[in-house]
């Protein structure tokens, strides 16, 4: 019985003073007492009872006829269970002699350990001793009738509060309340005598099953929470505890159980759960950002953008795209510090956000780690493997700033820029620059409702200066100032805001109906994403036909666009175009890396030489072997060139020498509005 000093837990001071006797017992081990304890046994010290049991100083029987120790046992186990127990409890003491005490089991959380505290009382404060058999008899009927009232009681009060059933070792159902009934929806009689997996529901792994039973049949208390499945189909959840019933030698016997039904308190969790998280990804969603983001904790925010999971999604079967959503989301969460929070914001935007008190530097540090290790994986589908890349925008906490709007900007920034990422700073144009795309957006579309969009011209001439073509040029009327305003200013923000197409419809409507009234030759510029578009080419197409003009209109490709000389798309619209008669440019041709495979793949009768060679060709020898070398080739094929931003005689008299056929600019013609 002896136990080494250092595995004694002290009790407070308070308890030495009480007159009462104190136990304290960890499982059924004393771990230690008061003095009024150590004197009540007739003992000289503490260390005499250390790890001793409660039924060491019992008779082998307690008046109930249970053993001391299966008495013992059950009433710990009791405690632990509810909380807290009352009972008689004979005691032998050195003399042999037998005493009763009132026993008072509390449950407590002691120094970290959950502990039962014993409060023992003789009673009338008196030991009694029984002489005669007689006596005992009298106290056992006595101890039996309270112990009769008080489980009477201790029923009353469970079936009330609780949701009951007992099952023998099996697992049969022998008894069930009123309230199992209610919540499971089936009569006693279609329960009793049926297992209890008659209320398992699918949804419960089967695991949990097996431990629960491996932890009762050990006589052991299995706490948990579990999904019942109702007699409707329905379910229902309950925070279960469930504990062995044990007979007079200690052997389990029954199970009792007893649920508290947390239904609706899961279904509230489940429906929040749902209106924060993003059903795909598992991530936080748009609505949990925007929560967050009310709340006005300082934080800081990154916004990442995945571009390629659009392709991935339109290309290939949607379970491709889940899997690669669900690794990319996993990346997300593993490789980023736990308590940073990440949320898929819409379909390629996912926002990374930590507290503000995170050092700035640091945050970045971690976005260019993510950055950079995300776009090494290989995303492992059944039928395919695929790589994303990733640009980033981040904005700084900073007092009354709109985080989201300025990670977003610094964002846009990276994308227009080509740069991987980039921060928000009230020092860069990020900002000004998306205002004067959102305000040219707005003057566009309202400028499509009520003909702000005007057509002008500028002549191309030949080499005696006989007028040959004329370009048809785009121009907005600002209404403010009665000026008009060249495309330069405003194409960028007119193909972000996916209304250029809309534009050229309306130019290629316009510069049809204006020559079609004349017998005027005539070009129009054509971007790819005007060849992509559907209704612009079959606008064009149809009024090519129906005005009568394809041998005198020539459509001017934007050589900087470049094309996909593989695209069929494309392909097959500049054929439809040759095939009905009309010519095809490529314009500023000469632009950055110029694509001679251009001329010899595609179906060109024109070349326009670009602006920034013939503006200076008069006084700078490398742009005269250029374009000389670019007039040799064309000849060669038999493609006519055109000279362009001709604003002077000096420049005239150097593209004159190099016998270029075509020539435009200034110096022979400034553009001018076409009325129709």
């Amino acid at each position: 019985m002896a136990l080494r000093q250092h595995n004694i837990i002290n009790v407070n001071d308070q308890l030495e003073h009480t007159s009462d006797v104190v136990f304290l017992f960890k499982n059924d081990v004393l771990h230690d007492c008061n003095i009024a304890a150590v004197k009540l046994l007739g003992l000289t010290s503490k260390q005499q009872l250390v790890n001793a049991k409660p039924w060491h100083f019992a008779p082998r029987h307690q008046i109930d006829g249970m053993t001391s120790k299966q008495k013992a046992k059950q009433k710990l186990n009791a405690c632990l269970l509810y909380g807290q127990q009352r009972f008689l409890w004979l005691y032998q003491g050195a003399d042999k002699a037998l005493h009763w005490f009132d026993v008072v089991l509390s449950k407590i959380n002691y120094g970290g350990y959950t502990c039962i505290q014993a409060r023992v009382r003789a009673a009338n404060h008196t030991f009694v001793k029984f002489g005669s058999a007689s006596e005992l008899v009298e106290s056992q009927l006595e101890a039996d009738n309270y112990y009769y009232q008080l489980l009477a009681q201790h029923k009353a009060i469970i079936d009330a509060s609780a949701i009951v059933s007992k099952t023998d070792k099996l697992g049969i159902i022998s008894y069930v309340n009123n309230n199992f009934c209610q919540i499971s929806g089936y009569r006693s009689d279609e329960l009793i005598g049926r297992r209890h997996s008659i209320v398992n529901h699918s949804d419960m792994p089967k695991h949990v099953f097996k431990e629960l039973w491996q932890t009762i049949n050990r006589g052991n208390i299995w706490q948990g929470v579990i999904k019942n499945r109702k007699k409707d189909g329905s379910y229902y959840i309950v925070k279960t505890t469930i504990a062995p019933i044990l007979d007079k030698s200690g052997e389990i016997t029954e199970f009792i159980s007893m649920r508290d039904d947390i239904t609706d308190l899961y279904r509230k969790d489940k429906t929040i759960e749902r209106q924060n998280k993003d059903l795909n990804s598992g991530l936080f969603n748009s609505y949990k950002l925007r929560q967050d983001l009310e709340q006005g904790h300082s934080c800081h925010l990154a916004v990442f953008q995945a571009s390629d999971l659009v392709d991935i999604q339109n290309a290939y079967d949607i379970s491709e795209y889940q899997q690669v959503l669900a690794e990319f989301a996993r990346l997300l969460v593993s490789n980023l510090p736990n308590d940073y929070k990440i949320y898929r914001f819409n379909e390629t935007l996912f926002v990374v956000m930590t507290e503000g008190s995170t050092f700035f530097n640091l945050f970045v540090k971690h976005c260019r780690l993510l950055q950079t290790k995300l776009e090494q994986v290989e995303f492992q589908t059944q039928e395919n493997s695929f790589s994303l890349n990733l640009t980033a925008g981040l904005s700084q906490w900073q007092k009354n700033r709109d985080l989201l709007a300025c990670a977003r900007m610094a964002l846009a920034s990276a994308e227009e820029s080509h740069q991987k990422l980039v921060v928000f700073t009230s020092e860069n144009s990020i900002h000004s620059r998306l205002i004067n795309t959102i305000d040219w957006t707005k003057k566009l579309k309202q400028a499509l409702s009520t003909d702000g969009i005007v057509i002008f011209g500028q002549h191309i001439y030949d080499r005696r200066f006989n007028k040959r073509s004329t370009e048809v040029l785009m121009r907005y009327y600002e209404p403010a100032s009665q000026s008009y305003v060249s495309p330069i200013e405003f194409l960028p923000s007119a193909k972000k805001a996916k209304i250029y197409p809309l534009l050229t419809q309306v130019v290629v409507n316009k510069a049809f109906e204006y020559f079609s009234d004349n017998s005027e030759c005539f070009s129009i510029n054509l971007s790819k994403a005007d060849i992509l578009d559907d209704e612009t080419v079959r606008l064009i197409i149809n009024g090519v036909v129906q005005y009568r003009i394809a041998h005198r209109v020539t459509f001017e490709l934007v050589e900087s666009e470049n094309y996909d000389l593989d695209d069929q798309q494309f392909l097959s619209f500049l054929l439809k175009l040759r095939a009905l008669g009309c010519r095809i440019a490529i314009d500023d041709f000469g632009s950055g890396y110029s694509n001679f495979e251009y001329l010899t793949r595609l179906p060109i009768d024109v070349i326009k030489i670009d602006g920034s060679l013939i503006k200076q060709i008069a006084n700078n020898r490398k742009h005269q072997i250029v374009v000389k070398t670019i007039v040799n080739f064309c000849r060669e094929l038999e493609v006519d060139v055109v000279a362009e931003y001709v604003a002077n005689e000096a420049i005239l008299s150097q593209v004159k020498k190099l016998d270029i056929d075509l020539l435009q600019g200034y110096y022979f013609h400034q553009p001018q509005a076409l009325i129709c």
